[in-house]
């Protein structure tokens, strides 16, 4: 439903719901409905309390259009075909939060107007409930809503992107709030509804923000380096950084698909060829690692005397983040030992060992999903690297190959077990 369908023909129907179904599109512009339905209210003559109920009316409504076909309609009786207790529950919740937010934060204006766009870059407008700035001098947001499924999806939306994206204040403004005035991204936007607890939009963790801004990259018609460059450029705005990988060029990626970046990734797990050996207990491991990104994954360095390995040496396409950099020691003592018990599935000598180093030990459900991961370790590794089950038991490390732009070089070894795992087994130990 869009805002078009809030300026119903009342005057012939005398019915909302009639009206709601019978009016027809018109041309599109950019305003929430609830201040469609206000400002279209005031310009047909209609009297405050009657703009007020047609803003109530747009709001549950949702999206943002205007039509030129309002003109011809009269929203002379709509306050008699809404419930007028939903209407008065409405105006006193947002009223007193409202108090609330004025006795918490200065220069609180209400009815704020702002642009700001999504991700294919397309204008939207909304009318901010409530704008206030705190001690800091930060702007901030809130917004209302007594609906039982709380605010419209296309609200929500509007308002993540503000969020996201951030935004101008368009028109006059009001108080401090005047046109043209910059909302930043990242700013607060508190969401208070009358059934369930108030969220807040800042509060969603950067991995499901790049996810959900992936997922709206991909619905879009971009180029891939358009997207790319949209992602880097959403990565530079983000304040939580921890674990956010991007890519560093599209070179490197072959498609952003929905919620995730597919990468081109090279062949034989991107070892140099001829490089890669068994790690063996005669071989063993080194005593430090370290890595970049999230600690789900397997691949890890070992540490020059001279310091880390750049990006480029590791050959990783992604955008430099120190905010995604992992290290600490191999603990070699029970490495092996723990990795024969899972392979050879005995889960009482695995166990065993755990509780020797005062670790609990695992539920047959918990031993059978770390024999899942290690048979599916074996498969692949030993696919891609064309080496026997054997060699790779314990893992393999060589050197990185070159990639694109990057010289490659590093030191690269790779587990059976992603270091989340081997945390929680003992198997390393990370320096905080």
């Amino acid at each position: 439903m869009t805002a078009s369908a809030i300026m119903i023909p009342i005057g012939q129907t005398q019915s909302v719901v009639k009206g709601l179904t019978q009016f027809a599109i018109g041309e599109a512009g950019a305003y929430t409905a609830g201040q469609v339905a206000y400002h279209g209210t005031k310009l047909l003559g209609g009297s405050e309390e009657d703009a007020q109920t047609a803003n109530f009316i747009g709001n549950i409504v949702g999206g943002y259009a205007v039509s030129s076909a309002a003109s011809k309609f009269s929203l002379n009786n709509v306050k008699n075909n809404v419930s007028e207790q939903n209407f008065a529950n409405y105006r006193e919740f947002s009223t007193t939060k409202i108090d609330d937010f004025k006795t918490n934060f200065k220069d609180v204006e209400t009815r704020i107007t702002v642009e700001t766009r999504n991700v294919a870059d397309e204008i939207q407008r909304i009318q901010l409930k409530a704008v206030g700035v705190d001690e800091t001098g930060k702007i901030r947001i809130q917004d209302y809503t007594t609906a039982k499924d709380g605010l419209s999806i296309k609200r929500q939306d509007i308002l993540d992107n503000l969020s996201k994206y951030g935004g101008t204040i368009v028109g006059e403004g009001k108080g401090r709030f005047t046109g043209g005035t910059k909302i930043e991204p990242g700013t607060r936007i508190d969401v208070i509804s009358k059934p369930t607890d108030s969220f807040t939009i800042e509060k969603v963790s950067s991995f499901d923000k790049v996810k959900q801004y992936t997922s709206e990259l991909y619905k879009t018609d971009l180029s891939l380096e358009e997207k790319v460059q949209k992602l880097q450029k959403y990565f530079t705005e983000l304040d939580d950084k921890v674990d956010i990988n991007v890519p560093s060029d599209a070179q490197y990626v072959k498609s952003i698909e929905d919620g995730w970046i597919s990468y081109d990734w090279p062949e034989r797990l991107g070892f140099k060829k001829g490089t890669v050996h068994p790690i063996t207990r005669t071989s063993g491991l080194p005593e430090r690692w370290d890595r970049f990104g999230h600690m789900g994954g397997g691949n890890f360095s070992d540490i020059p005397s001279e310091g880390p390995y750049t990006y480029s040496q590791r050959s990783i396409p992604y955008v430099e983040n120190l905010k995604a950099y992992h290290n600490g020691n191999f603990k070699t003592d029970s490495y092996f030992d723990k990795i024969d018990a899972i392979s050879e599935g005995d889960i009482k000598i695995f166990n065993r060992i755990l509780r020797e180093e005062g670790i609990e030990g695992v539920s047959q459900d918990q031993f059978l999903e770390l024999s899942d991961k290690y048979r599916k370790y074996i498969s692949d590794t030993s696919t891609s690297l064309s080496m026997s089950s054997d060699d790779i038991k314990y893992g393999v490390h060589g050197k990185a190959a070159e990639w694109g732009d990057m010289s490659g070089g590093a030191e690269q070894i790779v587990t059976p077990f992603g270091g989340i795992d081997m945390l929680n087994m003992g198997m390393m130990e990370e320096f905080k």
